[in-house]
């Protein structure tokens, strides 16, 4: 067996041991946990408050056995060895079909002739790569397979009608390369045929049997031969070049597996002391594993400090996240250039690093990212990202018509790509319906926020804190409009799933307690506004910097409660801590509605 076939194998033997360890150890213990969280929740006695959040536990565990059956299967696919190759297919594409909601026509020609077990599991792996670069990058709205099987050949013809792509003028990536690799090790070649907005078709051609006895026999003279040929050709050079290359690649694949491998035995309980770590302690332990280990892989190095990164950002752990983003950085600017696309988008989670944790110049890192991406030129998935990021950063500095205008080029941008009807445009469509909400334009607002929250319910699942979003905003349409007990009941609902979700300390929950406080004042209800205002501070307190924005009005907003409520002394403190962080500079847009409504409330009292 050759060291590239060898590579191969041992790849296909690490999938093997992750599947298994996934599907008999992981998928076991989430079932068992969901049969004892049913246990406890049969036995919980009359209208107990806790039966609904165990209910939400347990449909989160019947979602994560189905993705953890599913990730196994796909890493070791056990139909294809039993059934075959055709059915394998088959159960690829209608999987593909369910969880992106993206047609995908399967057309089988000859199939009857058998395939080699080494070229059907190939010809597979090709066409997994295949639909995930179609869902990471096509934008399509249909893809096509074609299997044909002949005499002599195996072929495979992959299509979309996505957006497409210069293939001389961009950077393959893993993806491709792998799809090319496995082409080339059965003996056969990938060919790609793109261009911008024309879509792509992706044909692979193998033989159907590798004629390995013959090869054995003559090996000697055809080596000689070959490099007899190539020498006289010029193509040594190129040939061992690209051999590197393909081993490279296929050493960046095995430490990406042994990675996350590495992970995956972390929760094992053995090695816990007997407790299950949760997400943030895995993060950490990737964090430290990643800070001693992929020396020799550094690109891949940095794309998983990259998406550490971003996981800490969402997860409010703002600190941990800079230095992840901040080492990725520095290894694709030097490795990469700086102009390179994955530049910008480091760039960008940097960025947002910088609007939630209010640390750092947000706009800066965007409108660096942006320049970057315009300068690639064409209407991509990363110009649209960053147009609607920095739009949103302009808004919360209470830059209103930069924002509008940022935000509607975004959109534009978004539906192009993805079409009118995906999530990420209904996240542009939130953004400017906050800007209607502070302009108090209720109607447009309404309208916006409407449109955007049709799009979230068609596509996102019932606990998709992006959903949870439009309701949010859709809560504060409605205390804009006096329907005040609406709101209140919105956002209860919502602060049980935000803390169900990211726990009781994230700045997401914060916002969420604020607005509700707001609503249960304006009902009547001061002593549980006061605890939601609250608990909302302390949150960000512990969370984010003093002159956050979201800091700032929970400060404004608790100071104001507590002045109405005779709390003069407290109330006054915090009035003294906003001043001082005014004067020192800190940006927050409601610093004038602030000042007034505190006025108005001391010559009241």
């Amino acid at each position: 067996m050759s060291g590239l076939l060898r590579q191969v194998a041992l790849e296909e033997e690490s999938y093997r041991r992750l599947a298994r360890e996934i599907h008999d150890g992981y998928g076991q213990r989430v079932a068992a946990l969901g049969f004892e969280i049913h246990s406890i929740r049969k036995g919980l006695i009359g209208a107990n408050p806790q039966s609904g959040r165990l209910d939400v536990v347990a449909e989160r565990l019947v979602d994560l056995g189905e993705d953890l059956h599913r990730l196994s299967h796909q890493l070791h696919p056990a139909v294809l060895e039993r059934r075959g190759l055709v059915v394998a297919l088959r159960d690829v594409c209608a999987e593909f079909e369910e969880r992106q909601g993206l047609p995908v026509e399967l057309d089988l020609r000859a199939t009857e002739h058998p395939i080699p077990a080494e070229v059907a599991l190939g010809i597979f792996r090709i066409a997994q790569e295949g639909l995930a670069n179609v869902m990471r990058h096509a934008a399509a709205r249909s893809v096509r397979l074609t299997l044909s099987v002949g005499s002599n050949t195996v072929r495979l013809l992959m299509s979309d009608d996505g957006t497409g792509f210069d293939p001389d003028s961009v950077d393959s990536g893993l993806g491709l390369a792998s799809m090319q690799e496995r082409a080339q090790l059965l003996g056969g070649r990938c060919r790609i045929v793109s261009s911008p907005g024309a879509g792509t078709r992706i044909i692979i051609g193998v033989p159907r049997r590798r004629f390995g006895r013959w090869l054995r026999r003559r090996r000697r003279w055809l080596a000689a031969l070959a490099l007899i040929v190539l020498a006289l050709g010029g193509g040594l050079t190129a040939t061992l070049l690209q051999m590197r290359q393909t081993s490279a690649e296929a050493r960046r694949a095995e430490a990406a597996v042994n990675f996350l491998e590495g992970l995956f035995v972390a929760s094992d309980p053995r090695r816990a002391q007997g407790e299950i770590p949760d997400a943030r302690e895995l993060l950490q332990r990737g964090s430290e594993q990643l800070g001693h280990e992929l020396a020799d892989q550094p690109l891949l190095r940095a794309k998983l400090l990259d998406t550490l990164g971003g996981i800490h950002t969402e997860l409010g752990l703002y600190e941990e996240a800079g230095a992840l983003l901040e080492e990725a950085l520095a290894l694709r600017q030097r490795l990469r250039g700086p102009l390179h696309p994955e530049v910008g988008a480091t760039l960008v989670r940097l960025g947002a690093l910088a609007h939630y944790s209010g640390e750092g110049d947000a706009e800066a890192m965007f409108r660096q990212a942006l320049a970057l991406y315009e300068r690639h030129g064409g209407e991509s998935a990363g110009l649209a990202d960053v147009l609607n990021k920095l739009g949103a950063a302009l808004g919360a500095q209470g830059r209103l018509d930069e924002a509008e205008a940022v935000l509607q080029r975004s959109l534009l941008v978004h539906q192009r790509v993805y079409g009118s009807s995906d999530p990420r445009v209904a996240k542009v469509l939130h953004n400017l319906s906050g800007i209607a909400l502070y302009r108090n334009d209720l109607e447009a607002a309404e309208v916006l926020i409407q449109r955007a929250l049709e799009i979230r319910q068609a596509s996102l699942r019932e606990d998709d804190l992006e959903l949870a979003g439009s309701r949010e905003a859709l809560a504060i349409l409605r205390q804009r409009q006096g329907r005040t007990s609406e709101a209140a009941d919105l956002l209860e609902d919502l602060a049980a799933r935000t803390e169900g979700i990211y726990g009781a300390e994230h700045p997401q929950l914060a916002r969420t307690l604020l607005n509700l406080g707001q609503a249960r004042a304006e009902l009547g209800e001061a002593e549980v506004a006061g605890q939601h205002f609250e608990r909302a501070l302390a949150i960000c307190e512990k969370a984010l910097a003093p002159d956050h924005p979201q800091h700032l009005r929970a400060m404004a907003v608790l100071a104001n409660h507590l002045l109405l409520q005779g709390r003069h002394r407290t109330a006054e403190m915090l009035h003294r801590r906003l001043l001082e962080l005014r004067e020192g500079g800190a940006t927050f847009a409601e610093w004038d509605q602030f000042v007034d409504q505190w006025e108005r409330l001391q010559e009241a009292s």
